[in-house]
């Protein structure tokens, strides 16, 4: 059975001949897998700036899939460089439905600037197009870490 015919059928029928009363009984069982929610995939794009507004060119971003809360097990990762002019994007894919995201930005070859992040990006993660889109936007600051 493929998983979207899976997905259609979430309740089995369950029969049995009641031998003692000569006739059949059937009762309605619920699929303990009937609600596993299949994963997709997400627009994840936006900018990489500096305290004066200027886009920054090769920083790294890191998108993370979180399975439920935002601090807890990380499903996926996927690592890319903002272009020339401090913007990136990404169609990310996920094997589940559920949970959130995060976006790192870090600076690379800019001395100075800390590290930025957002947590708790909830995105529709869709199997196929129109896919949902989220834009993250990050300013990296100068100072201490």
């Amino acid at each position: 059975m493929t998983s979207r015919s899976f997905a259609r059928h979430t309740r089995r029928l369950l029969c049995a001949a009641v031998v003692v009363a000569g006739s059949s009984a059937c009762w309605s069982v619920e699929d303990p897998n009937a609600n596993v929610q299949v994963g997709g995939q997400v627009i994840v794009y936006g900018r990489i700036t500096d305290d004066a507004g200027a886009g920054l060119p090769n920083a790294r971003i890191t998108v993370r899939h979180h399975t439920s809360l935002c601090a807890g097990r990380i499903n996926e990762r996927e690592v890319l460089s903002t272009g020339s002019d401090g913007r990136y994007r990404t169609t990310f894919t996920a094997t589940t439905a559920v949970g959130c995201l995060s976006v790192v930005a870090e600076p690379v070859g800019s001395a100075g600037l800390r590290t930025d992040s957002i947590m708790n990006v909830r995105p529709t993660f869709r199997p196929a197009a129109p896919l949902d889109s989220v834009a993250v936007n990050l300013t990296l600051r100068g100072g201490i870490q």
